[in-house]
């Protein structure tokens, strides 16, 4: 039986062609949060897996047997952010049949036992970014989220995509925090470099602005490009899990 009048595939692509304008931005948490405000029958994964197939440049859309012209609505910018796809500057997108055995496809019946490989690695960076927004002194003392009026420095929008957390230290300098749940690979230096000179530019006036790259595991080829680079320092985390037995 339906959960509502419309599936969610009807229900996502109507919302995102009414809310994006061209070169608008969103990101998953936000359509996260929208569906499970206005439609908490949905489940997460249903809403997920439907941005990934909304999303032209994604991979894993092959598998859910995307429909042209319908359901190209979504070009991802990086592992959070998205914005309207542009048929006309944009690669044209990833269609069934690209090396793909599996004839596995949306079933519209029962769409929420649909699985998508990416989600795990988003939700990570996701829950590691909202622990460290209010742990930020487990990187270094003083370290404060950056806010200024309503603006605070979780997922802080720039011009060509969001700042994973934006902070001051003890001295009022800025730090730009970019988050990988996984790998961190060469490519987030050059994102990282385009923050932090954006922070600059925009905010920093003439106070230093220093970036940090967190990751569970550090590439050999970026900690040697990032030897190049004084104002970017490296980490990595762990998690830690605790069980204790009750009664």
């Amino acid at each position: 039986m339906a959960r509502y009048e419309k599936s969610c595939r009807e229900i996502m692509s109507e919302w995102l062609r009414q809310k994006l304008k061209p070169g608008d931005m969103i990101t998953w948490e936000e359509i996260r949060r929208y569906m499970q405000q206005n439609y908490p029958k949905l489940k997460r994964n249903t809403v997920e897996c439907h941005v990934v197939l909304f999303a032209t440049n994604v991979l894993a859309r092959r598998s859910q047997n995307p429909k042209p012209g319908r359901d190209d609505i979504l070009f991802r910018l990086n592992n959070r952010t998205l914005r309207l796809y542009n048929p006309d500057t944009d690669p044209p997108p990833i269609y069934a049949g690209y090396g793909l055995d599996s004839d596995n496809t949306l079933s519209s019946e029962d769409e929420e036992d649909v699985q998508v490989q990416e989600m795990p690695e988003l939700r990570y960076e996701s829950d590691l970014r909202d622990f460290l927004a209010t742990n930020l002194d487990r990187i270094e003392s003083g370290l404060r989220l950056y806010r200024s009026g309503s603006r605070k420095g979780a997922e802080f929008p720039v011009e060509e995509g969001r700042i994973d957390l934006l902070a001051t230290d003890s001295q009022g300098g800025f730090v730009v925090i970019e988050l990988k749940a996984v790998a961190g690979r060469p490519g987030a230096l050059g994102q990282i470099l385009y923050y932090m000179s954006w922070v600059g530019e925009n905010l920093a006036g003439d106070k230093p602005v220093r970036g940090f790259i967190i990751a569970r595991d550090i590439s050999e080829k970026l900690k040697m490009a990032a030897r190049k680079v004084p104002d970017v320092t490296l980490f990595t985390y762990e998690l830690q899990v605790s069980v204790n037995k009750i009664g």
